[in-house]
């Protein structure tokens, strides 16, 4: 399966790219998190193979949507707050805590699975990004994160 999701990849990241150009970061964010979501449902209620294939295809898709704007939006951001002589130090940073928590997600994934059998284990894993996600969310509407997450330099103020 990830050689499916590697070749989803390879073959949406310049089609999304575009749509994120043409029409806008935002509507790709948008596109991409109903994909993902979408294919978490397939992840879910996963019979056989084919559905398999199905999740990773779609997975992958929305994945680029995202990873297209977000990208842009990273580079952005990075030039705007980050002195360049401090970049690659975040940059490598960034990609060891990445590295970290999949390693984390996975053993207490396994854990999971283990404990509470393995369709209730992916019901958990899909909903606890959907949960962070609204208490990110409230955070950001109601006033801790408002501050910090604010752009600036992009307002049109």
């Amino acid at each position: 399966m990830s050689a499916v999701s590697a070749l989803g990849f390879f073959l949406f990241e310049v089609p999304t790219g575009v749509v994120a150009d043409k029409v806008s970061r935002k509507t790709s964010v948008l596109i991409g998190m109903a994909l993902f979501s979408l294919s978490v449902l397939f992840l879910i209620f996963l019979q056989n193979f084919p559905m398999l294939v199905a999740y990773a295809v779609l997975a992958s898709l929305g994945a680029t949507f995202v990873n297209t704007a977000f990208s842009f939006n990273f580079s952005v951001e990075f030039q705007h707050r980050i002195p360049s002589e401090k970049r690659a130090t975040i940059v490598s940073l960034d990609m060891m805590f990445s590295a970290l928590f999949m390693s984390a997600f996975y053993v207490l994934y396994g854990f999971a699975v283990q404990r509470l059998g393995l369709n209730a284990a992916r019901l958990l894993f899909a909903l606890i990004p959907l949960g962070v996600g609204f208490a990110f969310k409230a955070a950001q509407l109601l006033g801790p994160l408002r501050d910090p997450l604010r752009l600036r330099h992009l307002s049109k103020e």
